[in-house]
């Protein structure tokens, strides 16, 4: 398990721990914040009824009252409150003397006649105070509970009774039940909101270190790779960062590597240099003269070259492929097959080629510049290993999204040996025609901006010669 993953799971264990923690004291607070709500509408109906029946406590006649709360109890409201319908009215109450004497019972007529002196809201409210009680029919099921609220019936500053307020916990059960709903239900999608918030953010943070670590491998197996770019600033910066420090890493070891295989490849030339100016020295004959003369000329033909095609190749491998441009390699390949012509007829050999992509014109994504190279390469390539009178064939063709050319040649194989070197720096084979190798730059320069374009290069032997196969990406 990684570090991301582990973080992630803590981060997922905290989040959960909160939203239960939430929702566990929301669903504990939603009774007593309802009862809470009703119990001060309460209040405030029983101080009001409290005024309202002043007249009939002094008279003791409640024949008049009575028939007024017998024409409350039979009205139907019909209320759709919060998504629940409300049939008939719930306000029930009693009404005692100063000495605690029920003289009214909305809901009993029976309990006329009983001493509710002791019960806490009756007690309380004749000493002055506020009185209020919950009690339960059942005192094991909360959902038979009535809450009481009492309020005094005072006449010329003196308390001549009271009034209690009933609410049964049955007509608040529905918004209970409810809000406790609303509640469990908001905790399950702020659960999986967070949940599905940190498996985004865990995501992209898994998406940037992939890339990241996808670009150092490349890197570390000696890939020419694109530098990468994030969106967000601070990534930005690291893979800025990264990149620099590769860049920097590169250049020590690219000038320590190339120090090395630069020198032991001019000692071969500058060697043949001295034995010939020594020679030269000596009284010899003219065509002796003009033969290492001849030879001179031709060692530094060939260090002039190594350096030119050594500049070229570190320059590509420290290229990176950032401006780019619509590219149309159809064309591009029949430049260079005629630019080769003169090339060819001097090897007394010709090129035939063959379009199997008909009237179609494909384009891909690179630099113009480097696919020329790269196309010439592999052309000179079959040339210098043609047999004479032979022909050069050079094929495109589309297999779905990859364009492939194919250049073979009629010529003497790669050497078993060879075939597993031949995109190594400096590592060539001999001419036919001259026995003399190359700089062993030029396949090592194809390789370089096929890797630029995420294109395939390969070389492999053929019944008559070699093929030399580059595949690339189109747009």
């Amino acid at each position: 398990m990684n570090v991301l993953l582990k973080a992630f799971i803590l981060y997922c264990i905290i989040i959960f721990a909160f939203i239960f923690w939430w929702t566990k004291s929301f669903y504990a607070e939603t009774t007593p914040s309802i009862r809470q709500g009703s119990e001060e509408m309460m209040v405030d109906t029983a101080n009001f009824m409290a005024e309202l029946i002043v007249p009939y406590v002094k008279s003791n006649d409640f024949k008049e009252f009575d028939h007024l709360i017998q024409r409350y109890q039979n009205r139907m409201p019909n209320a759709l409150i919060w998504g629940h319908l409300k049939t008939h009215n719930n306000l029930e109450f009693y009404i005692t003397d100063e000495k605690g004497i029920v003289i009214y019972h909305s809901l009993d007529a029976r309990m006329v006649g009983q001493d509710f002196s002791n019960w806490r809201d009756v007690r309380k409210t004749l000493k002055g105070s506020y009185g209020a009680r919950t009690t339960r029919a059942n005192f094991k099921k909360e959902k038979t509970s009535i809450m009481y609220v009492a309020a005094p019936i005072v006449d010329n500053n003196k308390i001549i009774g009271v009034i209690s307020t009933m609410q049964p916990y049955s007509s608040l059960a529905p918004f209970i039940k409810s809000s406790k709903n609303k509640t469990i239900w908001t905790g399950v999608i702020l659960a999986v909101a967070f949940l599905m918030s940190s498996l985004f953010i865990g995501l992209f943070f898994q998406s940037v270190i992939s890339k990241l670590i996808k670009y150092v491998n490349a890197v570390r197996k000696g890939k020419n790779v694109r530098r990468l770019v994030f969106k967000d600033k601070a990534f930005n910066e690291l893979a800025l960062s990264v990149h620099e420090m590769r860049m920097e890493l590169d250049g020590k070891d690219y000038i320590e590597q190339y120090t090395h295989t630069l020198t032991h490849e001019i000692k071969t030339p500058l060697a043949a240099l001295s034995g010939a100016t020594q020679i030269l020295k000596k009284d010899i004959s003219q065509a002796s003269k003009d033969k290492f003369i001849h030879n001179i000329e031709c060692e530094v033909d060939r260090m002039q070259a190594l350096v030119e095609r050594v500049l070229l190749l570190a320059k590509v491998e420290n290229f990176q492929l950032e401006e780019v441009k619509p590219v149309a390699i159809k064309a591009l390949l029949v430049d260079e097959i005629e630019a080769f012509q003169l090339i060819v007829e001097e090897r007394s050999c010709s090129i035939k080629f063959v379009n199997k992509l008909g009237a179609s014109s494909p384009t891909l994504i690179g630099d113009d510049l480097l696919l020329r190279i790269a196309i010439r390469n592999l052309l000179y390539n079959a040339t210098e290993f043609c047999n004479p009178n032979s022909v050069i064939q050079v094929l495109i063709y589309q297999t779905g999204k990859k364009l492939i050319i194919t250049v073979e040649n009629e010529g003497p194989v790669i050497p078993d040996y060879a075939l597993e070197r031949i995109f190594e720096r400096f590592f060539s084979t001999p001419r036919p025609h001259s026995g003399r190798k190359s700089s062993g730059l030029g396949l090592c320069l194809t390789k370089e901006i096929a890797d630029l374009h995420n294109a395939e290069i390969s070389l492999e032997n053929t019944l008559k010669g070699v093929k030399a196969t580059f595949t690339l990406n189109l747009a």
